[in-house]
């Protein structure tokens, strides 16, 4: 019996939620994160702008037809990630172990913690809680018994929701669901598990061992995960000896405008995060999926570590240009070596002497 438990913390329209706080003109009213052009892609929107049917990778021009009245906020990253930064201090300050999954998301070990409360959803209200008065943002929370089954279930109610799966509700939370919700699941494979009359999760865990040989993809690592099977461990990520940013695009995408901007980002997030942190990057890591589950990618070895946005965003480019073949609609720019600042610097005082 696995006696782990694992929540994943997730703010609800994160970008979207640091504008609503910094402008409260925007409270209840439709707005979406992107820069202010019409060609622009919207990187996220409140809950309000989706009810019109606007969402993340969409254009601004067409999002405007749906939403005549939405607010186009502009991107500022530096606020976005003193607010993040924030928000995984106070989780440290609940959890000693924290892995920052991303810039709005993490989870934390709290099988120890978890002594210190009668139940696992005591803890959850009280960090959901926390938050919500300390930082003013709302949270999702997933508790399971490991990282895939959390992240799952704080999917399940959003925003300001709180959901457990244990291990032995599996047939009656998870299997139920769609496949499309369970996150690893993107369109394309979607498409491809619809043509063998595979549909939720159900259909899935029960696949007969002949129409598994049968298909085109590896599902088997998704189906042990389905059946609770998932040992990776939450890893204290604070030291941030990586870090990477990704974009999922919804659709297979061909614009070079779009894809400039989504690298553009990408760039842009991680600069900000290594500025914030004190590092320095050593090597810069672009990798795609193309429409055919296809994931490539390339590196490059920097001659000096660097935070230098220009340079890094010079060398992701390349690096995309070498990837690229006819559409992608998942990009990711990451750092597999990171370098102090004050070591770097030593170094160099060193080598001087």
């Amino acid at each position: 019996m696995n006696n782990r438990i694992i929540f994943h913390v997730d703010i609800n329209a994160y970008y979207a939620t640091v504008e609503e706080i910094d402008h409260p003109e925007y409270k209840d009213k439709p707005i979406a994160v992107a820069p202010a052009r019409q060609q622009a892609i919207i990187t996220t929107c409140n809950y309000v702008a989706r009810s019109f049917g606007v969402k993340s990778a969409m254009s601004v021009l067409e999002a405007k037809k749906l939403c005549p009245e939405l607010i186009v906020t502009g991107l500022h990253f530096d606020r976005y990630h003193e607010v993040s930064e924030s928000f995984i201090t106070l989780c440290e300050s609940f959890c000693d172990i924290v892995e920052v999954a991303s810039i709005d998301e993490c989870y934390l070990d709290m099988s120890e913690t978890i002594k210190r409360y009668k139940k696992p959803l005591d803890a959850a209200i009280d960090l959901q809680k926390t938050i919500q008065k300390e930082l003013q943002l709302k949270v999702s929370i997933g508790i399971a018994s490991n990282k895939f089954l959390a992240k799952v279930a704080s999917d399940l109610k959003k925003p300001n929701g709180i959901s457990i799966i244990r291990d032995n509700e599996l047939a009656s939370k998870l299997w139920p669901l769609p496949l499309p919700s369970i996150v690893g699941v993107g369109k394309k494979m979607y498409e491809v598990l619809s043509e063998y009359d595979i549909h939720t999760v159900n259909d899935l865990v029960h696949i007969s061992d002949e129409k598994l040989s049968q298909l085109p993809i590896n599902v088997r690592p998704l189906i042990d995960k389905c059946q609770g099977i998932d040992q990776s461990i939450v890893n204290q990520s604070r030291s941030h000896k990586s870090m990477g940013q990704s974009r999922s695009l919804g659709y297979d995408c061909d614009d070079e405008k779009t894809i400039s901007l989504v690298l553009q980002e990408c760039v842009n997030e991680l600069v900000m995060r290594a500025i914030s942190d004190k590092l320095l990057f050593k090597n810069i890591v672009v990798g795609i999926k193309d429409d055919g589950f296809e994931n490539r990618s390339k590196s490059y070895v920097f001659d000096s570590p660097t935070q230098d946005f220009g340079m890094i965003y010079e060398h992701v480019n390349v690096l995309f240009d070498q990837l690229f073949e006819d559409s992608v609609r998942h990009i990711s720019v990451s750092c597999t070596k990171m370098i102090d600042e004050s070591e770097h610097f030593a170094q160099l005082s060193l080598f001087n002497l």
